[in-house]
């Protein structure tokens, strides 16, 4: 007989338990994205939670946040996983398999199309026992601005002032950027508005592949409301009373621009 309890649960009942969770287990989560997290305008978040059923303490956490997807013009709800928490003493037969297992076979309770999420290396095999499939990988493309700091994770200091003058060279004759012109109006902008809007109704007309909701009630929750992290946004437009073209979304974290 299992030693735990698993149900959804209502957040709020346990705001206290799950910050002390992401204090202990996700260091630099700030309280504050509790009451975020909650006015997400895709859907509030789903938690299930497990209990030891002894002391009825908190063992484990997960979350499922709504997105809105579109794919081929239809509307369709996904859910990503998050806060995947267990707590220290209960790491060794514990919730953590039937915690997860709870969350994939809640799918249809809550209207969902499909669950993803984005796992370390640690939760990935806990993941694919859940019934989880990779289906996609993230490639993430880097810029380097002062190239000696990344070959300093390679070769000797020294090595790496000698040569960086050239391998930037190779790097800007290798570039696209190099050779094309930045035409355009290009502004920060301190918020999203309707323009926003105009763009991504224009985006999912013409693409057929699977797209995350990017309408401006979205964009201003995820990235200017964050609690964490301080984005930017800058946008680009053909002529100055002209609709936006385009917009990036950035932060520097640990003197990276992501």
């Amino acid at each position: 007989m299992t030693r735990f309890l698993i149900k959804e649960s209502d957040p709020l009942q346990y705001k206290t338990e799950i910050v002390d969770f992401w204090k202990n287990y996700l260091p630099g989560t700030p309280p504050e994205r509790f009451d975020w997290m909650n006015s997400n305008p895709d859907g509030k978040p789903i938690w299930y939670l497990a209990f030891e059923k002894d002391s009825n303490k908190l063992a484990g956490t997960v979350s499922i946040m709504p997105r809105k997807m579109i794919n081929n013009g239809k509307t369709l709800r996904a859910g990503i996983i998050g806060d995947f928490m267990i707590g220290d003493k209960y790491r060794v037969y514990g919730p953590a398999l039937d915690l997860q297992k709870t969350v994939v076979a809640s799918l249809k309770n809550h209207h969902l199309d499909f669950l993803y999420t984005l796992p370390n290396k640690a939760s990935l095999k806990l993941n694919e026992r859940t019934g989880l499939r990779n289906i996609a990988d993230l490639d993430y493309y880097v810029k380097p601005i002062y190239v000696a700091y990344y070959l300093e994770k390679h070769v000797n200091h020294s090595i790496a002032r000698v040569i960086s003058p050239i391998v930037k060279v190779l790097l800007a004759i290798g570039s696209k950027e190099t050779y094309m012109t930045n035409g355009g109006i290009y502004r920060e902008v301190k918020d999203i508005d309707g323009s926003f809007d105009t763009l991504w109704n224009r985006i999912k007309e013409k693409r057929a592949d699977l797209l995350s909701n990017r309408g401006a009630e979205y964009l201003r929750w995820r990235y200017l409301k964050d609690p964490l992290l301080d984005f930017q946004v800058i946008t680009v437009q053909d002529k100055p009373d002209g609709e936006i073209s385009g917009y990036i979304v950035f932060t520097i974290i640990d003197h990276k621009m992501e």
